[in-house]
């Protein structure tokens, strides 16, 4: 579910959990010069950007 307010300060984001066949989960690590979260692992995703839809936004994501 999807909740939209209006507000200058929202920002919608989306992400992906991708399970193969062995159970196995992608993770991606984030770069130690990140400013946010330096080194941590994490899901495919990030930010929807303004007229994409979180469909469009998570594909997008994935393949970047």
């Amino acid at each position: 579910m999807i909740y939209m307010i209006n507000s200058s300060q929202t920002k919608l984001g989306c992400g992906a959990l991708i399970i193969n066949n062995k159970n196995e989960i992608l993770l991606l690590q984030r770069p130690y010069a990140h400013t946010n979260e330096p080194g941590f692992w994490t899901r495919p995703g990030r930010k929807i950007e303004i007229g994409e839809s979180p469909k469009d936004a998570t594909l997008r994501e994935v393949k970047e």
